[in-house]
């Protein structure tokens, strides 16, 4: 069975200056960004990836290149466009303490699957994509994880080797709550 690694891009420029970065071009990590993501693929290294799938977005690819940088053998290294960010539409590019005071905002963070942002996409459209993308990139991939009684259970902390890893954030990647993230979500 496969084994998913989900690791976030390192701090960027718009996390530190409160601006909602979407696909936004040219959006790079910033010096904390960097040491993150070295730290990452530092914890990485011990785990053998077939692959590090990233998103197009250039601070997604500085992310899997650092990864990429410290594993041994020769990880397989698409870009995946279905899981590239949301599209924030008319939101992109805006200081967040701005969109707080839009109305939506209160639906973005009480009831994210029935936002839809003006000129962008759903969320529940975005998560549907991205779902779709990792399920026809992890083939033997087991939908809700096959965990239980029964099922030879491997984690990268444990070193299985047999199954695709794709990479995205650890805890120590965490710089705050993700831009949209409410209490307890990020």
């Amino acid at each position: 069975m496969a084994t998913l690694v989900l690791v976030r891009h390192g701090r960027t420029t718009a996390n530190a200056s409160g601006v909602l970065a979407g696909r936004t071009p040219g959006v790079l990590l910033d010096d904390t960004g960097h040491e993150q993501v070295a730290r990452t693929g530092e914890r990485l290294a011990a785990v053998p990836l077939v692959a590090v799938v990233s998103s197009p977005m250039e601070r997604c690819r500085q992310t899997r290149a650092a990864i990429l940088e410290r594993q041994h053998g020769s990880p397989t290294a698409p870009v995946e466009h279905a899981i590239s960010e949301c599209d924030y539409g008319d939101w992109q590019g805006r200081p967040l303490k701005e969109l707080a005071k839009e109305p939506l905002w209160s639906t973005v963070q009480s009831h994210p699957s029935a936002a839809v942002f003006p000129g962008g996409e759903s969320l529940l459209a975005m998560q549907a994509r991205a779902v779709e993308a990792v399920r026809r990139t992890s083939t033997d991939a087991v939908p809700g994880g096959g965990a239980g009684p029964g099922t030879d259970q491997h984690s990268a902390a444990e070193g299985s080797t047999g199954g695709q890893s794709a990479a995205a954030a650890p805890e120590d990647l965490d710089d705050g709550p993700a831009e949209l993230a409410g209490p307890g979500r990020s």
